[in-house]
């Protein structure tokens, strides 16, 4: 009797003791601290549903951003939340691409930015069609960013009507297309 009275009284002592514990580890909280830091250090101002202020790409603080992002996208709590959220999923994929992009490292950028397009979130497809554009890896793309501008100026993405008026102004392209890039100008203006 007094064996099974201790093995109570330990079991009874341990179990608050490991569900604070656990709690510490797996609160909402941190859950939702993981992915405001992401946010705060790397939303993009093109992106219709950013949840912070837009930071300029001049402004992001790469490995800060790199690792808040992992650190969200890795959290268990928030790949549960993920599952049924995809939008949240494909916007921490992002801003993560977007750390890579300021840390020169555009390999990973490139493959955060079509994780997040292949997720259909529009500033993803954004991202992807700018990265081609502009050629970051070192060679533009201009018929892998038409398609992905064209996804994001649908999914709502204005800025993709800037992006689409400069690549209907690539001479010697197919592409080229003065009227067209005329009404995609006139729409950015009218933003």
């Amino acid at each position: 009797m007094a064996m099974k009275r201790s093995v109570f009284n330990i079991i009874v002592l341990v179990i608050p003791l490991l569900g604070a514990f656990l709690g510490a580890l797996l609160t909402p909280h941190n859950v939702k601290a993981d992915i405001k830091s992401c946010d705060d250090l790397a939303a993009l101002e093109a992106d219709p549903l950013a949840q912070s202020a837009p930071v300029d790409f001049n402004d992001i603080q790469a490995n800060a951003v790199i690792t808040a992002c992992i650190a969200a996208l890795n959290d268990p709590l928030l790949g549960i939340k993920m599952k049924q959220d995809e939008t949240l999923k494909a916007r921490l994929y992002l801003q993560l691409g977007r750390g890579y992009l300021a840390n020169e490292e555009m390999d990973k950028a490139l493959i955060y930015f079509n994780q997040s397009a292949d997720l259909n979130y529009p500033a993803g497809h954004f991202a992807l069609g700018v990265f081609y554009l502009v050629g970051e890896d070192g060679d533009q793309n201009f018929d892998a960013a038409h398609p992905a501008l064209i996804k994001a100026f649908d999914g709502g993405v204005i800025w993709a009507a800037r992006a689409l008026s400069m690549l209907h102004l690539q001479e010697n392209t197919e592409y080229y297309d003065p009227p067209k890039a005329a009404t995609y100008q006139s729409l950015w203006a009218a933003r």
